[in-house]
């Protein structure tokens, strides 16, 4: 049956019929009901494509990475994209992963902004300054940004977790067990997670009034073979050192590579606490291992289709901007 002839029967115009359809909100309740069982009844199934150019939608929201990120082999990434893609494809909306090439970022937005490629992008791995969140909001483009910035954010939505209350956190824990020589690795400051994570590190270290060598605050990256070198190199330094917090857990499961190598044993030698724990199937995964636990990644994923979704489909709608806390996962004593 064609939407005219399902319009025919129910005594409607197609436009009103087409608008119940795709729910716009000045067709009525009692209409739009009617349409829906009708449509249920004679079997009748809506042309995507025709829907789209009526909407002037791709029903697809976007996701750009860049080829020079080590994330894809990181577990708790494409969990995170499950949620996302699961969570859309309830409401009938495809998830593109988009590869950019290394320094090429910026254009790939462009090419998607301006040709209306999708209906609204995720913008992961914020940075303190972020020339993608200046660039779609001159462009007045949907977004939800994964994480903040350092510049006010009040006119777009973002999720995020509390970065320096995850530091602070790590810092009670170890202090609680009695630690005071804490040393610590991150990531590249640019990005605003690692900028937040160690600033709550430094506050919770003169908070209790502890020691905190610069030669113990290390720049690390995002890699498991970066993170073995930095944690490597602060071992042999510091042999006594009590305790070991990394701000990533790529650059962690190298760290605990590297206490290993040196015959160190997590938990009793040495406290490792990582930023998100590892994953189960690592090798030198130990129980020892404290996290700093930042929520289900598929969960964090479907909170991230919420806010991109509502940012398309409500664009004059307030900005959401939701924060979780974090929170401390220490081995359990046997």
């Amino acid at each position: 049956m064609s939407l005219k002839k399902l319009a025919q029967s129910l005594g409607l115009s197609p436009t009103t019929v087409s608008r119940a359809l795709n729910g716009y909100p000045e067709v009525n309740a009692r209409t739009r009901q009617l349409v829906l069982e009708a449509a249920g009844r004679y079997g009748y199934h809506a042309n995507p494509t025709a829907r789209r150019l009526a909407l002037g939608r791709t029903d697809t929201i976007g996701w750009v990475y860049p080829l020079d990120s080590p994330l894809i082999s990181d577990a708790s990434f494409l969990q995170t994209i499950a949620g996302v893609t699961e969570r859309l494809a309830q409401e009938g909306i495809d998830f593109h992963l988009i590869a950019a090439r290394p320094g090429a970022e910026l254009g790939t937005y462009e090419r998607l902004v301006q040709g209306r490629l999708v209906d609204g992008l995720v913008v992961a791995h914020t940075r303190v300054e972020d020339a993608r969140i200046d660039y779609l909001h001159g462009q007045g483009f949907p977004f939800v940004a994964y994480g903040r910035t350092q510049a006010p954010s009040a006119s777009h939505s973002w999720f995020d977790l509390d970065n320096a209350c995850g530091a602070q956190l790590a810092v009670d824990h170890l202090v609680a067990l009695g630690v005071r020589e804490i040393a610590y690795l991150y990531d590249d400051l640019a990005l605003n997670f690692s900028f937040q994570r160690l600033q709550g590190f430094r506050h919770a270290m003169a908070q209790h009034g502890l020691e905190l060598p610069e030669a113990w605050v290390r720049a690390t990256g995002d890699a498991r073979r970066s993170g073995y070198d930095a944690a490597r190199a602060l071992l042999q330094l510091a042999p006594r050192l009590q305790a070991l917090i990394v701000d990533n857990r790529l650059a962690g499961i190298g760290a605990l590579h590297a206490a290993a190598d040196c015959r160190l044993s997590v938990g009793q030698d040495l406290q490792v606490v990582i930023f998100g724990g590892v994953p189960p199937d690592t090798i030198v995964a130990s129980p020892a291992v404290i996290a700093v636990e930042l929520s289900s990644a598929a969960r964090i994923g479907a909170q991230l289709a919420e806010l991109v979704m509502h940012a398309v489909h409500t664009p004059t709608a307030p900005a959401r901007q939701t924060l979780w806390r974090p929170r401390i996962v220490a081995p359990t004593t046997p």
